[in-house]
């Protein structure tokens, strides 16, 4: 049997002008493969943290003391297939986000 294919548009916001790849991905990826797929075509070092965010729901490596922070819970982009968070035939919009350590306690 095929596997199915998404055909995915990565735009940086705020570029002028505008800088994006396309892609070509397997739909069983999980979102941290896909973090890898991101990585390679921008041509990026994996430097900083990163979460994708779909809807309200965060994507990532999970925190365990979020909960106790008070912080909805991040689930694990390890084990969500892009298949999972990719439902119906409309564009689905999601946010990868880097996240940049500044000084010891706070992040942006």
């Amino acid at each position: 049997m095929l596997s199915e294919i998404y055909q995915i548009k990565v735009t940086l916001r705020g570029t002028r002008p505008p800088i994006w790849r396309r892609l070509l991905v397997p739909a069983e990826l999980t979102l941290e493969q896909l973090h890898a797929a991101l990585q390679a075509a921008m041509g990026w070092d994996d430097s900083h943290l990163h979460e994708f965010r779909i809807g309200s729901q965060r994507f990532g490596k999970p925190d365990p003391n979020e909960r106790w922070l008070g912080r909805s819970v991040t689930l694990s982009e390890r084990t969500t297939r892009l298949s999972a968070v990719m439902v119906g035939s409309e564009p689905r919009p999601y946010t990868h986000t880097t996240l940049a350590m500044v000084g010891s306690t706070s992040w942006l």
